[in-house]
């Protein structure tokens, strides 16, 4: 019990107190850093799930670490903190889900105006075909015509 105690009153990190402004997240090349253990984590979490809200427990599985071992909980901007990162994230997503669309459209415009120079091209041999037919049958008509006289 005294272990426990000490470990709970140890100096915990301040780290990661929240800082008093907001700080740019990490590039992506240094989170992808830690990619290796939070999949770890993340897959053990699912596993034990069961069927429940993983993310949830994620969540509440790095806070409560947060809560055990850090002084994250004891400033009054740690939810500032939270939402700030939360909020830093959800643009990146917006931005690339923007970009998404964009090349989307971009692809789709560029499909329709293929098709229409396909349908334009097929447009142009059909009409060559029915000019080139009306000329054979033209001289059809004529050599008849003649053979007649």
């Amino acid at each position: 019990r005294a272990r426990t105690q000490h470990t709970r009153n140890a100096n915990p990190s301040p780290l990661l107190t929240p800082p008093a402004t907001a700080m740019a997240p990490l590039d992506d090349a240094t989170a992808e850093r830690f990619d290796p253990t939070m999949l770890h984590v993340a897959q053990q979490i699912a596993a034990m799930a069961n069927g429940e809200d993983a993310i949830n427990m994620m969540l509440d599985l790095y806070f409560g670490f947060l809560r055990r071992k850090t002084d994250f909980f004891a400033s009054e901007k740690c939810k500032e903190a939270v939402l700030a990162a939360y909020q830093r994230q959800a643009t990146i997503v917006e931005k690339a889900n923007k970009g998404k669309a964009a090349e989307k459209l971009k692809a789709s415009e560029k499909a329709g105006k293929a098709m229409e120079e396909r349908l334009a091209r097929e447009a142009a041999v059909e009409q060559q075909m029915r000019d080139e037919d009306d000329a054979r049958k033209s001289r059809l008509k004529q050599a008849e015509l003649d053979r007649k006289l």
